[in-house]
């Protein structure tokens, strides 16, 4: 059906619905301006007043676009897909030992002693700060003395017991009455020691060592008699001064 404007008689377009006719209407969305007509590509903006219904999953941009609430009506597990970097405070327990690069990459306070099987399982570097007082258990190797190290003593030699020192132990009895000994090795460095009337010297642990030419003091204590040989090669002597 044709439909015809009165007076000019222009045509006018229209469509059927059911079994009426009607003039089609556009519906224009306006802006600075411009009114432009409302189709697929520029739809009519809608607002909504409540909550609506989204199904299926929003985009990244969607998402971003304007904070997004989410109410969960129960808990919900949570994947972890990735490494997750997480901020401590406070104490964290740890079970196991740490490694070597673990206890290097930042200082790790230890609290209470450590056992003897954590003293040991790695080197631990100690720093000496300050003067340290150490006790020795056992005897003590004493190498030879630099002539310019030595100190000089006037002894009366001609009071004093020589005898030979030789590569076998031999003894004599100390000076009667003497607190203490002088002794000076001649020739030869020698070993010495002092006991009962059955002591006997050797090389090593339990012997005073005497380097040869050097006078060295020692008290008698409860000493009868000494023992001595020699350290080196060839046989040599000692002088035993007695005083107080």
């Amino acid at each position: 059906m044709t439909i015809v404007a009165p007076g000019a008689g222009t045509a006018l377009a229209s469509v059927g619905i059911g079994s009426d006719r009607a003039l089609p209407a556009p519906v224009y969305v306006h802006a600075d301006g411009v009114w432009t007509p409302v189709s697929a590509t520029v739809p009519m903006p809608v607002t909504v007043g409540g909550a609506v219904a989204v199904s299926g999953p929003l985009t990244d941009a969607q998402l971003r676009a304007a904070p997004v609430q989410v109410v969960f009506g129960a808990a919900q597990p949570v994947v972890q897909s990735g490494s997750w970097t997480v901020g401590v405070s406070g104490t964290v327990a740890v079970s196991g030992p740490l490694t070597n690069s673990q206890l290097r990459a930042s200082a790790v306070e230890v609290t209470g002693p450590l056992t003897d099987g954590q003293l040991r399982a790695s080197p631990i570097s100690v720093a000496q700060s300050g003067a340290w007082t150490v006790s020795l258990s056992g005897p003590v190797a004493v190498g030879s003395v630099p002539h310019a190290a030595r100190s000089y003593v006037v002894l009366d030699y001609a009071s004093g017991l020589v005898v030979d020192t030789t590569a076998t132990s031999a003894r004599s009895s100390l000076p009667a009455g003497a607190a203490a000994v002088t002794l000076v090795a001649r020739g030869q460095a020698a070993w010495v020691r002092l006991g009962g009337g059955t002591v006997n010297a050797s090389a090593g642990a339990g012997s005073l060592w005497l380097p040869a030419g050097l006078p060295f003091t020692v008290g008698v204590g409860g000493a009868s008699h000494i023992a001595y040989l020699r350290d080196g090669p060839s046989d040599g002597q000692l002088v035993i001064i007695g005083s107080g």
